[in-house]
This record gives C-alpha cells, structure tokens and sequence, in this order.
C-alpha cells in the first residue's frame, strides 16, 4: 500500500517504510494493543507544530503527538521503542 499524502487530514511531509515486520510500539486499548508498524510526519494548513502519527499496517492512524517543531517530532519517533535508525522518507509528488 502506497503512502497516502495525507493522514487525518494532514499533508504528510516523512514517513517511515509501513511493513509487518516493523515495530514502532503499540497503542494499548481498552481490549487489545494495535502494533504500530510505520511512523509519520504532518502538518495541518495553517496549524501550528508537526504531528508525528503513529499508524498501523493500513496508513490507519492509531495515536498522535504535536511538536513545537519538525526536528523536535523526529527527535520523539527516533527515541522511541524501535525509532533507532529510523530512515525518514519524503513523499514525492
């Protein structure tokens, strides 16, 4: 599945490779844990800060965290549970 360029209805500027064998964590419900599997960054029109959403196998997004800052939001998914090496793509149009 190919990224798509917006995510809850924010222009996606990185993402990570979306890939089963990935493991980024996992968001804990109430009644199950959904492993998240890519990362991304995005940015609303004319909203402040970057989102760094976490997603599932399918682009679903499953958890967010704003940042004051792009680096700052890198900075977060980089020092996460498996964001060591963490290589950053762009989407191309």
């Amino acid at each position: 599945m190919n990224i798509p360029s917006e995510l809850d209805g924010a222009k996606v500027i990185l993402y990570t490779d979306n890939k089963e064998i990935n493991y980024f964590g996992y968001v804990r419900y109430e009644d199950h844990n959904e492993t998240i599997t890519a990362l991304a960054i995005a940015k609303y029109a004319n909203g402040e800060g970057y989102y760094l959403f976490s997603c599932d196998i399918e682009w679903n997004v499953i958890g967010d965290t704003l940042h004051s800052t792009l680096e700052e939001a890198k900075h977060c998914a980089e020092n996460s549970e498996g964001g060591k090496g963490i290589i950053w793509r762009t989407i191309k149009l």
